[in-house]
């Protein structure tokens, strides 16, 4: 067991997801709060468990470190919306951060939660001792999910850029994200978004719960359901 405490840098540069339940104050207007609360209740199920292996890494009390190169990846919840923040720029952190994305987004949408989110890369202040949260990287991610007209999580051009440079790109391609002809409010343009259909451990239930998501929507919102199951059957065709 590593026994090794690890320094969080409140201030650095490094990744940062930003993701969104989508109609949330439909929601509470539509639905009881106990309803409601019960929806919120499952969407932190993963959160919980992320803060809980955050904090395991930190004091130096979690086996298994070398999945992500001994890098921690700390999630921010509030109201509906919650973030990811890494800590730092390697490789393992990205990876880290890739898979906490995906686990997030399987466990929403396994669970009638429509989600979408962004990635970006910066110099970004996460002060946990003193909840101060900002930078470019979270400004970034927050407008560019904003275009999003799908379920999911694209990669901001900071972020694409940076894994360019770093020659990491093609092995994040194999196993983490994909070029896809992405839907945004102005237009489909080629992006990455992340590979979460493929995350193992829900991959076979999300067969079934997405169809459920038709029954959440009308009208111009029902895009989303359309555009993320094109996705899907594009990413099954793809294998």
């Amino acid at each position: 067991m590593n026994t090794k405490e690890m320094e969080w840098e409140p201030t650095c540069k490094r990744f940062v997801a930003y993701m969104d339940i989508m109609g949330f104050r439909d929601m509470i207007f539509r639905d009881t709060h106990q309803q409601v609360l019960e929806v919120m209740e499952q969407f932190r199920l993963p959160i919980r468990k992320l803060k809980k292996e955050a904090k395991e890494r930190l004091t130096g009390r979690l086996h298994g470190w070398d999945t992500f190169q001994n890098t921690v990846v700390r999630p921010v919840i509030f109201s509906d919306s919650v973030l990811l923040i890494s800590s730092d720029d390697s490789i393992g952190a990205v990876k880290n951060l890739i898979w906490q994305v995906k686990s997030v987004i399987s466990h929403a949408l396994i669970n009638d939660v429509p989600i979408k989110g962004a990635l970006a890369y910066g110099e970004q202040t996460a002060d946990f001792s003193k909840s101060l949260y900002f930078g470019k990287p979270l400004i970034d991610a927050w407008e560019l999910q904003n275009e999003l007209v799908i379920y999911g999580v694209i990669l901001h051009h900071t972020i694409e850029r940076y894994l360019v440079e770093k020659e990491w790109i093609e092995e994040l391609e194999e196993t983490s994200i994909l070029k896809y002809a992405t839907p945004l409010k102005h237009g489909t343009v080629s992006h990455y978004l992340v590979d979460w259909p493929n995350f193992p451990m829900k991959a076979s239930k999300l067969k079934n719960a997405l169809p459920n998501l038709y029954g959440k929507v009308s009208g111009s919102a029902r895009q989303y359901v359309d555009n993320t199951m094109s996705f899907v059957n594009w990413r099954k065709n793809k294998v």
